[in-house]
């Protein structure tokens, strides 16, 4: 349980205490590549993007492991004339987050994709992958607890849809059936399955997510080494 950001910290190794801690999958030296949801350019408020509070208290936890922290995602909501990911993480408190912890931030969008095949594919064969995430030792997910307009639910899974380019994702977006497009985000997670996922349930989404939905007090930091 944790009421408020301020105390996310101790919340956070709480829940890592709880699963045998990061030294399980971090070894000293190690580059941790942390991905939050950075959907879009909203403040922390909007329970749209994960909580910076959060990004920062990840950060110090891999540093004390010994690990090289790094952040990073590809927004997935464009509007004319916005600069996405790189406006994203300014506006999201991301980009300050990093900077306090001199943790580097890797925009997705601007630091390549590599193509990768998709074995037992539900959907797509082949899919691109961003190459940080490809290149990092150890992959931490940082979703956001939020509801889905069209998948419902997708827990810590859907948080990955982010490693891909925003072609691949409306090539998803246009199966519109519940069913196919879950299929898309099950070939995405499967090729590069996390080492961990930390949830920021603090202030959660309900309704409309996952940018249109209500911001919700829940009250929760979830940590699993399964998404």
């Amino acid at each position: 349980h944790c009421s408020d950001y301020s105390n996310v910290n101790e919340a956070i190794r709480e829940s890592l205490k709880l699963i045998c801690g990061l030294e399980k999958i971090i070894s000293p030296g190690n580059k941790v590549l942390l991905k939050p949801n950075v959907l879009a350019a909203r403040p922390p408020e909007d329970a749209v993007t994960t909580h910076p509070a959060v990004v920062s208290a990840m950060c110090e936890l891999v540093l004390e492991a010994g690990g090289i922290p790094v952040i990073g995602d590809g927004s997935g909501i464009v509007r004319p004339g916005s600069t996405n990911t790189s406006q994203a993480f300014k506006v999201s408190g991301i980009e300050a987050a990093a900077s306090s912890c001199r943790a580097e931030l890797i925009n997705f969008e601007t630091s390549g994709y590599v193509e990768v095949e998709v074995p037992g594919s539900k959907q797509f064969s082949h899919l691109h992958i961003a190459r940080a995430i490809l290149e990092a030792d150890v992959i931490v997910s940082l979703p956001k607890l939020k509801t889905h307009e069209l998948t419902l639910y997708t827990g810590a899974v859907k948080n990955f849809f982010g490693i891909v380019p925003q072609k691949n994702r409306k090539q998803a977006h246009f199966l519109e059936k519940q069913e196919l497009f879950g299929n898309a985000v099950v070939d995405i997670y499967s090729i590069v399955k996390p080492h961990l996922a930390v949830m920021d349930g603090i202030i959660a989404m309900e309704g409309n997510g996952p940018s249109n939905g209500t911001p919700i007090f829940a009250g929760v930091i979830m940590a699993s080494y399964d998404c």
